[in-house]
């Protein structure tokens, strides 16, 4: 883990571990709901655009994106 991670709150560890571990942009980060959580895997259905919720920007970039095991059970907690 980086020395960032080391530094920041649980809450910042794990915005930074989405970022870096599931290679989420920050549009698609914090447009996430609760109900994006599917068991192990994240929707990405949308993105933040200007501060406004707004679709991905490509049929591909929405998606279940896995993620592991320890990282979803931060983001449960």
């Amino acid at each position: 883990m980086s020395a960032l991670a080391f530094c920041a709150d649980s809450q910042g560890r794990l915005i930074i571990r989405l970022f870096i571990q599931l290679g989420l942009g920050p549009e698609e980060l914090f447009a996430l709901r609760y109900d994006d959580l599917r068991g192990s895997q994240l929707r990405i259905d949308e993105a933040l655009v200007d501060g406004k919720s707004a679709d991905v920007k490509t049929r591909a970039s929405a998606a279940l994106v896995h993620m592991p095991p320890e990282v979803c059970e931060e983001l449960k907690f």
